[in-house]
C-alpha cells in the first residue's frame, strides 16, 4: 500500500499545479487543464516519537475493546505484555507499567471502565520528562477526546464458567462533566469459587525430634483430595475533578470489602515412620476479612517560567481478621486466629524547572509508611505493633538534544526505618542511582541503555517476632533482623517501525539481587519438626533477552503478534541453584463484520526467581480462542481457555535445605475454561467528556505472619 503523509500530498498537488503553469487556484475553475492521478493520504498510524514510540488505534479495534486493557491487548504492542483476563500490562521484560490517562493516573478500575471509542492516541514511553508521569520508569499514556459536558454510565460483566476455579464480576462507572469539573461514581462486585482436587507434596525433614523421639530423616506425604475456596469483594468509591490548562485537583473517598468466608482442603496424609499413622485424613479450614475506608488526593501546577509542581497523597484504614485450624487424624488440634489494625498514610512532592535549551532538573520527596497493630491467638499468643517506612529523596537532571539524543539521570537515597513494640530493629540508608539514554534515530527507530541501583525492604510479614504453627511438623517465624534486598538492573533496548505494517522491539537484560531473600530451615529446641525463618543469603542474578514483532494485513482485518524471550537465572546462598528456559507466543486476531476473531498460543515453560524461595515452577502449554461481537454500545465477548489442555498441571520444585526438602505439583491451575464478558454503555448530555473512569481502592499490606 502506498503510504503518504499528508503534508507531503498537499506538496505534491502543489508540484502539479506549477508544473502545469497555472496558479494553484486555477485547479478549482479550470478541470480540463490539468489531468491528477488518485492520490492516497495515510499518516502515520504507529511512529517513533521523544521517549518512546505512539500508536493509533484502528476503527475495528476500538469498537470491539470492552476496557482499555483490551485495547491494549488487541492493538498487539510489541513493546508490551498484556493479559485481558487477569487485566495486567507490563513491559516486554515483565516490568510494571504505570498507566496514566490524559496525563492523569489511572487504576486498574479506571482501565476497565474506559469508553475506548473515545481513544485518540496511545504513547508508550520510556522515562518521559513531562512532570505529570511523577518520575515513572515505563509509562502508557491514553489521549482521548476532550468535550464540554454531558456523562455517561457504562455497565459491564465478566464471568469464568466450565473451571473448577469459576468466578464473576459486575460494576458500574458513572461520569459526569461541566466546563472545567468531573465528577465519577463506581460501585462494584467479584466473587469467586474454586472446587477441585489433585496435588501432591512430598517433604523430607533431617535430624529433628517429635513427639520425644529423634529422626534423622522422617518423610511427610500429603495427596490432596478435595480443595474449596470461595471469595468475595465489593467497593465504591467517589471523585470530584477540576482541571485547567495549569491546573489539575483531584480528591477521591472511598471503601473496599474484601472476605473468604470459606477455605478448606482435606487431604490423605502418610509419614515414613508407620507409628505416626498411614492414610491419615488432614482437614484445614480457614475464613478473613478485611474492611478499608480510603481518601487520596493528587495535585499539579504549572507555574509561571518553566516552574510546576506535582503532588500525590492517600490515606488507607484497614481492619482485618483471621481465623484457621488444622487437624490431622488423632495428632494435636492447631488453632491460629488474629485480628489486626493497618494505617497506612503515603505521600509524593514533586518540583520540575523547565531551563530551556532541553535542560529539565526535578526533585522529588517521597514518604510510605504503615503501622500494623496485630493480636495473635490459637499456637502463638501476643501483640505486635509495628511500623514499616520508606522515605526518599531523589534529584532528576533530563537533557534533550535537538538531534534526537535524551539523557534521563536520578541520584537519590533511601532511608527505612522499621520498629517492632517500640523498639527500631531497622535503620538503613541506600543509594538509588540511575541512568537511561535514549537516541531517536528518526520516526522509524530508537534505542536506548540504561542502568539502575536500589533496594528493596523486607514486608512486615517477614520481620515481626512472631512464630506460629502451620502443621504437625512445621513452625513459620519472623526474623526482624532482616536487611535490605540490594537490586541493580542494566537494559538495552530497540524498537524499529519501518511503517504502518509493521513493528518490531528488542532489548537484553540484567538483574541482581544482592543480601536476596531465602527460607532457612532449622531446629529450635522445645518446637517439634523445623521451624521456617525468612533470611539474607547469596544473590541472585537474571540474563534475559525479549523479541516482539507484530504485524497487520488485508488493510488491518488480520493482526498477528509473535514473542520469544530466553532467560537464564542463578542463585547462590542456602537455595543455589540455576534454570534456563525458552518461552514463544503467537497471537493472532481477524475481524469481519461485527466479529473479532482472537487465537493464542504459549509454549511450556519454567521459572525460577529470586525472590520465590528457590522453587522452580513449571507451566503446561496456553491454548486461548475467543470471539468478540460489537452492535452499537453493546459489546460481548466469550473466550476457551485450555481447549485442548484439560487437567494438565502447574509443577513445582521446590530444592531443600539441610533440614528440609521438599518436591510437589498442584493440578486446577490451567484447566479447561470459558470467559464470558458484556458492557453497555449510555450516554447523556449533548457532549460529553470522556477520561480517567474511577478506581478501586486496595487494602494496605499485612504483618501477619502465614
Amino acid at each position: 500500500m502506498k503510504h503518504i503523509i499528508l503534508f507531503s500530498s498537499i506538496l505534491l498537488l502543489g508540484g502539479f499545479a506549477s508544473a502545469a503553469g497555472l496558479p494553484t487556484d486555477s485547479l478549482s475553475t479550470d478541470t480540463t487543464a490539468v489531468q491528477l492521478d488518485e492520490v492516497v493520504v495515510q499518516g502515520r498510524t504507529q511512529k517513533v516519537v521523544k521517549y518512546g514510540v505512539e500508536y493509533t488505534p484502528g476503527k475495528d479495534i476500538k469498537r470491539h475493546s470492552q476496557s482499555a486493557t483490551k485495547l491494549l491487548d488487541a492493538m498487539q504492542i510489541p513493546q508490551l505484555s498484556v493479559d485481558p483476563l487477569a487485566q495486567t500490562v507490563k513491559t516486554l521484560s515483565g516490568k510494571d507499567v504505570s498507566m496514566f490517562i490524559d496525563y492523569v493516573p489511572a487504576t486498574d478500575k479506571d482501565l476497565q471502565g474506559m469508553r475506548v471509542e473515545d481513544v485518540l492516541r496511545v504513547e508508550v514511553l520510556e522515562y518521559p520528562q513531562d512532570p505529570r508521569f511523577q518520575s515513572a520508569q515505563h509509562v502508557v499514556n491514553f489521549i482521548m477526546h476532550k468535550y464540554e459536558w454531558g456523562g455517561y454510565t457504562k455497565l459491564g460483566a465478566r464471568g469464568w464458567f466450565l473451571n473448577p476455579n469459576a468466578a464473576g464480576a459486575a460494576d458500574v462507572y458513572s461520569k459526569f462533566v461541566r466546563k472545567r469539573w468531573t465528577f465519577d461514581a463506581t460501585l462494584g462486585g467479584y466473587v469467586s469459587y474454586s472446587d477441585q482436587n489433585g496435588g501432591h507434596r512430598a517433604e523430607l525433614y533431617r535430624d529433628i525430634d517429635f513427639h520425644g523421639q529423634h529422626y534423622s530423616e522422617l518423610g511427610r506425604y500429603t495427596d490432596i483430595d478435595d480443595y474449596y475456596n470461595h471469595n468475595n469483594d465489593q467497593w465504591t468509591s467517589l471523585r470530584a475533578s477540576y482541571s485547567s490548562d495549569s491546573v489539575y485537583i483531584q480528591h477521591t473517598v472511598g471503601f473496599s470489602r474484601s472476605a473468604v468466608p470459606g477455605e478448606m482442603t482435606r487431604s490423605t496424609l502418610s509419614f515414613s515412620d508407620p507409628v505416626l499413622g498411614d492414610g491419615l485424613t488432614s482437614v484445614s479450614r480457614s475464613n478473613n476479612q478485611e474492611l478499608t475506608p480510603w481518601i487520596q488526593a493528587y495535585y499539579w501546577f504549572q507555574l509561571p517560567h518553566g516552574n510546576s509542581i506535582t503532588a500525590f497523597w492517600n490515606f488507607m484504614h484497614t481492619w482485618r481478621k483471621r481465623h484457621s485450624s488444622y487437624l490431622a487424624g488423632d495428632l494435636d488440634h492447631i488453632l491460629n486466629a488474629n485480628r489486626e489494625r493497618t494505617y497506612s498514610p503515603n505521600a509524593q512532592l514533586y518540583y520540575s524547572k523547565n531551563f530551556g535549551h532541553g535542560n529539565t532538573f526535578r526533585t522529588a520527596l517521597m514518604t510510605y509508611n504503615t503501622i500494623y497493630h496485630t493480636d495473635y491467638y490459637g499456637s502463638y499468643q501476643g501483640r505486635q505493633s509495628l511500623l514499616s517506612s520508606e522515605n526518599m529523596i531523589f534529584l532528576e537532571y533530563m537533557q534533550n538534544w535537538g538531534f534526537g539524543l535524551n539523557l534521563y539521570s536520578r541520584v537519590g537515597m533511601s532511608y527505612v526505618i522499621g520498629r517492632i513494640n517500640g523498639h527500631t530493629n531497622q535503620k538503613q540508608w541506600n543509594p538509588r542511582l540511575g541512568v537511561q539514554v535514549q537516541y531517536k534515530f528518526n520516526d522509524r527507530h530508537n534505542a536506548s541503555i540504561e542502568g539502575w541501583w536500589g533496594n528493596n525492604h523486607p514486608q512486615a510479614s517477614t520481620s515481626n517476632t512472631a512464630i506460629v504453627q502451620s502443621n504437625e511438623l512445621l513452625w513459620l517465624q519472623g526474623n526482624p533482623g532482616l536487611r535490605n534486598t540490594i537490586f541493580k538492573q542494566a537494559t538495552a533496548s530497540y524498537n524499529f517501525i519501518p511503517n504502518n505494517q509493521y513493528s518490531f522491539s528488542a532489548s537484553a537484560e540484567y538483574e541482581g539481587s544482592g543480601h536476596k531473600q531465602a527460607y532457612e530451615y532449622f531446629v529450635v529446641p522445645g518446637y517439634d519438626g523445623v521451624v521456617r525463618r525468612t533470611v539474607n543469603s547469596g544473590n541472585g542474578h537474571r540474563y534475559s533477552g525479549y523479541v516482539s514483532a507484530s504485524g497487520n494485513f488485508f488493510d488491518g482485518k488480520l493482526r498477528l503478534k509473535l514473542t520469544g524471550e530466553a532467560n537464564r537465572i542463578v542463585l547462590t546462598g542456602i537455595d543455589a541453584q540455576r534454570c534456563n528456559w525458552l518461552m514463544g507466543q503467537i497471537r493472532a486476531t481477524y475481524y469481519v463484520g461485527n466479529f473479532e476473531i482472537f487465537g493464542r498460543y504459549m509454549t511450556p515453560q519454567k521459572q525460577l526467581s529470586a525472590w520465590s524461595g528457590g522453587t522452580v515452577t513449571r507451566y503446561p502449554s496456553i491454548y486461548e480462542f475467543a470471539v468478540s461481537y460489537n452492535v452499537g454500545n453493546l459489546k460481548l465477548t466469550a473466550d476457551i481457555t485450555q481447549a485442548f489442555n484439560h487437567g494438565t498441571r502447574k509443577r513445582e520444585q521446590y530444592v531443600g535445605s539441610p533440614h528440609y526438602a521438599e518436591r510437589s505439583w498442584w493440578s486446577g491451575q490451567f484447566d479447561r475454561g470459558v470467559f464470558l464478558s458484556a458492557s453497555y454503555t449510555f450516554s447523556y448530555g449533548k457532549k460529553v467528556r470522556m477520561g480517567n473512569e474511577l478506581g478501586r481502592g486496595s487494602s494496605g499490606g499485612s504483618a501477619i505472619l502465614q
